[in-house]
């Protein structure tokens, strides 16, 4: 037995019909599924991880290639959990490849877990290459363009404001988009930035306020004094 029919079954051991049909519905997703949980997914890949903790750039690669072209989420779940825990094989070289599986994944599912906890990650280690995000900035796909924000999230939650100015560059020149997934994600990454820097927040969405979507600034604002959130809002 193969080891992505071996994963596979694992999954159907605890997947549900109903389950499949709900979160194929609320995904709005062409993918197969299987109906197997999240956390069943996650157990999975440490399954898998534990037992392949050596392994190098180029298996890892393949491996998650070759759950990835089932179609199945929940395959597509493992793959992912997988790069997290074994990230530090990857690098910079592997943006582009990155760049595809994202293109590809179309749905904020797997394009925000690849672009928060992988491609951010890469980034981290390797921070003179935030530049390689210009281009995914200004993608003509609008789920690498969101992926492009989410890379810097974790750091500007954590409260570093290093690529504060990168982010709110690449916001600025979004904001007027009317994809939902793109106003929906300027607010959160302004949102999770506001937790630890809210003036440096709040004087973002002022400046923004009237550009900006109300879903942008009702996300961006959560987490702001109510004062504040009535000077935006009045702008």
């Amino acid at each position: 037995m193969n080891r992505v029919q071996e994963i596979e079954d694992q999954l159907k051991a605890v997947a549900t019909e109903e389950r499949a049909v709900f979160e194929k519905k609320y995904l709005k997703s062409e993918l197969r599924f299987l109906g197997a949980p999240v956390p069943a997914c996650r157990k999975a890949a440490k399954v898998f991880w534990k037992a392949n903790k050596e392994i190098g750039r180029q298996d890892l690669l393949e491996f998650f290639d070759e759950m990835w072209q089932t179609d199945t989420h929940e395959l597509r779940t493992v793959s992912i959990a997988v790069l997290s825990h074994l990230v530090d094989r990857l690098g910079s070289q592997d943006l582009p490849w990155l760049r595809d599986r994202i293109e590809d994944a179309a749905g904020w599912a797997h394009v925000d877990w690849l672009a928060a906890d992988i491609v951010g990650e890469i980034l981290r280690a390797e921070p003179d290459q935030y530049v390689l995000m210009d281009a995914w900035a200004e993608d003509e796909c609008f789920w690498v363009r969101r992926a492009a924000m989410l890379s810097m999230l974790r750091p500007l939650r954590e409260g570093s404001l290093e690529q504060w100015p990168r982010f709110t560059r690449y916001a600025s020149e979004m904001v007027d988009e009317k994809e939902f997934f793109i106003r929906k994600t300027i607010g959160w990454v302004i949102r999770e930035t506001s937790k630890k820097h809210p003036e440096v927040a709040a004087g973002y969405l002022l400046e923004i306020s009237k550009n900006a979507s109300g879903l942008t600034l009702r996300e961006g604002m959560k987490h702001l004094q109510a004062d504040v959130q009535a000077q935006i809002k009045a702008r």
